[in-house]
């Protein structure tokens, strides 16, 4: 399955299993020995482009993107991520449309749209895309029974 960094509380492998860490941060105040080492294994999965991949030296992409960058703002790191790369790195996803993609051949959908929205209000950098096409974007996603999806 790939590597993983497992403590009693917190069990970090691929994937998106770096999600329950914010949730953990309560705990992870009262028990030394997992304060460091999630912090340092999130960094270690930065790439050049300030981006996440989802294990140290693969792809970046904006769900991984949200989860480690909610991780280290819970943990008071977000001083471990380059704001200005990173937040060009994610503006560059808003297509024509005014929605938001965040993978490589990837259609711009809702759910794109709040990973990278998310990413970039965290950091401070919503300031960099088009909010009036995202606004615009985000209602013509809704079927006929209003229920979001993908365009």
């Amino acid at each position: 399955m790939g590597p993983s960094l497992e403590t009693n509380w917190v069990k970090l492998t691929p994937g998106f299993r770096i999600f329950p860490y914010p949730a953990c941060h309560y705990c992870a105040d009262r028990i030394p020995k997992i304060r460091r080492r999630p912090v340092d294994y999130i960094v270690s999965c930065k790439n050049m482009d300030s981006g996440f991949g989802r294990v140290p030296g693969r792809e970046s992409h904006s769900g991984q993107i949200f989860c480690c960058v909610d991780a280290l703002a819970v943990k008071g790191h977000l001083d471990r991520v380059d704001k200005d790369l990173l937040g060009w790195w994610l503006c560059e996803w808003q297509v024509k449309s005014g929605g938001l993609n965040g993978w490589s051949e990837k259609l711009p959908d809702v759910c794109y749209s709040w990973w990278v929205l998310s990413s970039l209000t965290m950091i401070g950098w919503v300031r960099w895309i088009d909010q009036e096409k995202l606004i615009e974007f985000i209602p013509n996603c809704q079927d006929t029974e209003m229920v979001m999806c993908q365009l």
